[in-house]
C-alpha cells in the first residue's frame, strides 16, 4: 500500500504513469486533499488502476486556494478509479483550469463526488475551468 504522510503538492509539471494490472492501494491521513495542483502547473495521471477506499482525504485532487492568475491542465487518461470514498477532483474559486481532459478512464464502486466545479457561484460569468473534456469513460456502480 502506498502512503503519504502529508498532503502532496503539484508544485512542477507531473506525470504518474503506471503499466501495473493490478490495483495500487493508497492511503491518506485526513487532510483537506492528496494532491494539491499549484497555480500554472500540469498534472497527469496515466494508465494507473488506483483504489482509494483508504484515502482519508475530503479530496483526492485539490486546485490551488492562493489567487494566482497562472492556469494549469489536469489529464487523466486510461485509469481505473475504483472504491472512492471522498471527492475525486475540486476546483477551487481562485483557481484557472485551461483544460481539464479526462479519457478512456473508469470510476467504479465509489460514492464520492468526481468532479466538483461547483465552488465559482457568484454568477460573474467567471469560469475557473476553460474546457472540460469527458470521453469514452465508464462510470460502474458509483453513487456520487
Amino acid at each position: 500500500m502506498v502512503g503519504f504522510a502529508i498532503p502532496r503538492t503539484v508544485g512542477n509539471d507531473i506525470i504518474l504513469t503506471s503499466h501495473q494490472k493490478t490495483s495500487i492501494h493508497i492511503s491518506t491521513p485526513i487532510n483537506s486533499f492528496s494532491f494539491y495542483i499549484k497555480a500554472g502547473n500540469n498534472f497527469t495521471l496515466d494508465k494507473p488502476n488506483l483504489n482509494l477506499s483508504c484515502i482519508q482525504s475530503k479530496t483526492f485532487i485539490n486546485s490551488d486556494t492562493s489567487g494566482s492568475p497562472n492556469h494549469s491542465n489536469l489529464i487523466i487518461n486510461n485509469c481505473c478509479i475504483s472504491e472512492l470514498k471522498t471527492n475525486f477532483f475540486m476546483a477551487n474559486k481562485l483557481s484557472y483550469f485551461d483544460s481539464i481532459a479526462i479519457k478512456h478512464c473508469t470510476f467504479k464502486t465509489g460514492n464520492g463526488i468526481l468532479f466538483d466545479l461547483a465552488a465559482e457561484n457568484d454568477r460573474k460569468v467567471y469560469h475557473n475551468v476553460e474546457v472540460f473534456t469527458l470521453l469514452n469513460n465508464n462510470i460502474i456502480n458509483h453513487e456520487g
